[in-house]
């Protein structure tokens, strides 16, 4: 990229921002501004900010009753954001936080919002449960940053990997893949999906009827897992995985996209158990997905793209059961039924497959 001096000038808010936002960071240990602002809390987890920064850190509890920081020791708290080319990072973690609170359909909703740049906001919804929490995230702006990539709709964290001792996803056809993190290879090393490289454990998505990523330690917990709704609407084309980096650092990107998807509205869940048992906790991931769902049918939730796969959805089964190619052969038009019946059914590939605009023009076109 050519670097003029109008571009200069529009980007030197930005790089003095990724500047204080470093050094705030490495302050007492990793620490940012100002005082703890709490977002959630559930039984085994509480999600925190600062009135300093919109950063985000997430502590669980384990099976003795002790909290222990997702964030390992000096390392960098969660972010939103992105990176412009040749001009760095963009991190929620160097903006300041506003916070407000709402109620939806009787749900208290906790809203963190932050300009990362001029004409560019961040903005976070948190619902909290008893094991989990709901964030809904959106990146809006006026027009898309030039050079925008490494979308991070949901945060990237530095991780504790001496507490957090083990992982666990499962593959799109349902198999799961769990191992010791610190039997790895040597770093760089992967886990998860969309990964960089390997070695480690990398994958190409997730199971849509279980959609996390988990961390945890077996013996005494805790247990924290992402989970990703809807994962083949909502997050399709998304990454998800744990980075084991130079000099400690391990950077769980928790939800980025490559590029694109400013002012889209998405969703993960942040479970926690403090006994780190994964099979009670898959044993309770159906619940947690249908309220998710129940929330979007209510209002409290709005996920437009989820609104629009639903829809999709209706109008393909009243479709399919008006376009039975058996019913019209006799009428003279069999022809034009059977391309209308299978255009139908090639919707229906499609949405499943994750692309929703291609699934409504074949459904605009039948009707």
């Amino acid at each position: 990229m050519r670097w003029s001096a109008w571009n200069l000038s529009r980007r030197l808010p930005v790089l003095v921002a990724a500047v204080v936002g470093a050094t705030a960071l490495t302050l007492a240990q990793g620490t940012p501004p100002g005082e703890r602002v709490l977002l959630a809390e559930g039984q085994a987890y509480r999600l925190w900010s600062w009135t300093g920064v919109a950063a985000l850190d997430v502590e669980a509890r384990d099976a003795q009753g002790n909290w222990w920081p997702f964030t390992r020791k000096g390392g960098e708290t969660g972010w939103y954001g992105y990176n412009l080319q040749n001009a760095g990072e963009v991190r929620s973690s160097a903006a300041k936080l506003h916070l407000t609170e709402e109620q939806r359909a009787g749900v208290g909703v906790k809203v963190a919002a932050c300009e990362l740049e001029p004409g560019v906001r961040h903005r976070a919804e948190y619902m909290a449960g008893p094991s989990f929490c709901i964030v809904v995230t959106e990146l809006m702006a006026q027009q898309q940053p030039e050079g925008a990539g490494i979308i991070r709709l949901a945060p990237r964290f530095d991780i504790d990997i001496k507490r957090f001792t083990c992982y666990a996803l499962r593959n799109g056809r349902g198999i799961l893949h769990t191992g010791t993190i610190q039997a790895l290879a040597a770093r760089p090393a992967y886990v998860g999906v969309g990964t960089w490289g390997g070695p480690g454990c990398s994958l190409a998505d997730l199971d849509p009827q279980r959609p996390y990523l988990a961390f945890f330690r077996p013996s005494g917990g805790p247990l924290l897992a992402f989970i990703y709704p809807h994962t083949r609407t909502l997050w399709i084309g998304g990454r998800h995985f744990l980075q084991l980096w130079e000099k400690d650092a391990n950077y769980f990107y928790s939800g980025m996209f490559d590029r694109g998807h400013f002012n889209e509205t998405t969703a993960f869940v942040i479970y926690a158990r403090a006994d780190g048992d994964l099979e009670a906790f898959e044993a309770e991931l159906p619940t947690v997905l249908q309220r998710v769902d129940e929330l979007a049918a209510s209002g409290a939730v709005k996920l437009p793209a989820l609104a629009a796969a639903h829809e999709m959805q209706q109008r393909m089964a009243a479709l399919r059961s008006s376009l039975s190619p058996a019913d019209t052969i006799d009428e003279g038009h069999w022809l034009w039924t059977w391309k209308r019946y299978y255009a139908v059914r090639a919707a229906e590939r499609v949405l499943t497959e994750g692309n929703p605009l291609a699934a409504k023009a074949l459904v605009d076109w039948v009707e």
